[in-house]
């Protein structure tokens, strides 16, 4: 029975969503105990899994939220940056030899964007639409693969500390989400 309790306690650790609805008492536990046992393949009765359940308390982990909400507080500080644009070209040393070429293309000193992502099948540069026309002309269009328009980048800079905070990231304290059409 114990296998069972620990169990039900660690899947409901690790989902902090139903840990905050346990709390608030908005949970269905009969609905909760059949979701665990299909989702965590528990060899386990829905009664013993709803006598785990009852028997879990929600609120073990509230200082953890309240830890999470204090760095947030400190640290978010979001930018964003449109239009831009995608150019996907195919990987191979020509290619490559041509980068170097857009660094006297973009203007660092007014802000302008260039990313150069080093994928399995493809590089990707993202610049700001307005120098599209200029990068466009260094590399031979049979390279280019697909331009994507109207593209806009966030940036959420984070509290050092957020990186070894739990329930903010489990990545780095400066992670991006990149490039989500307008």
């Amino acid at each position: 029975m114990t296998n069972v309790v620990q169990e039900v306690w660690n899947a409901l650790d690790n989902t902090p969503c139903i840990r905050i609805d346990l709390s608030r008492g908005i949970i269905n536990n009969r609905a909760l105990a059949k979701h665990i046992i299909k989702e965590k393949k528990i060899d386990a009765t829905v009664d013993a899994v709803i006598s785990a359940i009852r028997r879990y308390d929600p609120n073990h982990h509230k200082n953890i939220f309240e830890n999470a909400q204090k760095i947030m507080a400190q640290s978010i500080s979001i930018t964003t940056k449109s239009p831009l644009a995608n150019i996907n070209l195919t990987k191979d040393t020509k290619i490559q030899k041509l980068l170097p070429k857009l660094f006297s293309i973009i203007n660092y000193e007014h802000g302008d964007v260039l990313r150069i992502i080093h994928a399995d099948q493809s590089i990707k540069v993202i610049v700001e639409e307005k120098n599209l026309e200029d990068i466009k002309g260094i590399f031979p269009e049979n390279k280019i693969i697909k331009i994507y328009k109207n593209l806009a980048e966030i940036n959420i800079h984070m509290h050092p500390d957020a990186k070894n905070t739990t329930g903010i990231s489990p990545m780095n304290s400066d992670f991006q989400i990149r490039l989500q059409s307008l």
